[in-house]
């Protein structure tokens, strides 16, 4: 498949290109079970602040998969431009210390519609899932990288996409709770990226009083 870049891959991708995306997306064959702009972004985010480079040919199929078709080979070849694109803006937004984060409005019965993190994290767990190796080890050994990634592991572990710990699950965040960590995410993106900047994969790190828990993603991988 060819993909034309266009003139305006180098810019930022704005509102309307979202919206495209996201209109191609839902209608391909069983598009709505499919990653969507919110859950992509959470996947580009894990990949570009994460301990190792991810060539797109790892991460492209989790998005674009043969079991999901789009209505043509041209709405194929842009979905995958605006992908791109946006991948380039989330480099561009998270070396700016700008990134802000995309999320999705759920209605709930009897209270009011809020914002979820529930796709970004599960794209964000995928993002993972790609250095999982040097994830998990790092989270073991370093409780400071376990701490940047608080409001990251509070929004997921209320969104119940991983195995409760020991003892029982996490209390639910409370509406307040869950705002606060919607608002910290943006900044917790950030500081894992330099994180990682200063602290690479495969770099001995100075001595920690002992190893921690990792949280676990429901099915057996992490979550993070």
């Amino acid at each position: 498949m060819k993909v034309d870049l266009g003139e305006d891959f180098d810019e930022p991708i704005e509102q309307d290109d979202l919206e495209s995306l996201q209109s191609i997306l839902l209608a391909r064959e069983n598009g709505s079970d499919g990653l969507l702009v919110d859950a992509i972004q959470g996947l580009l985010v894990a990949i570009v602040i994460g301990p190792e480079a991810v060539p797109v040919e790892s991460w492209m199929p989790l998005i674009v998969d043969d079991g999901r078709a789009f209505e043509s080979e041209q709405a194929a070849a842009e979905a995958v431009r605006l992908i791109l694109r946006l991948h380039r803006t989330v480099v561009a937004a998270i070396e700016a210390d700008e990134f802000h984060s995309i999320l999705t409005e759920v209605e709930r019965d009897d209270e009011p519609a809020r914002l979820s993190a529930r796709g970004w994290c599960e794209g964000f767990s995928l993002g993972v899932d790609l250095a999982a190796e040097a994830w998990e080890s790092r989270m073991a050994a370093d409780p400071r990288l376990l701490e940047l990634l608080g409001p990251i592991i509070a929004l997921a572990a209320d969104e119940d996409l991983f195995e409760p710990p020991e003892g029982g699950p996490l209390p639910p965040l409370s509406d307040a709770e869950y705002e606060a960590a919607l608002r910290e995410l943006p900044a917790a993106a950030v500081a894992v990226y330099r994180y990682w900047a200063e602290h690479p994969a495969g770099v001995a790190l100075p001595s920690i009083d002992a190893p921690h828990p990792v949280p676990r993603r429901r099915g057996g991988r992490s979550v993070h």
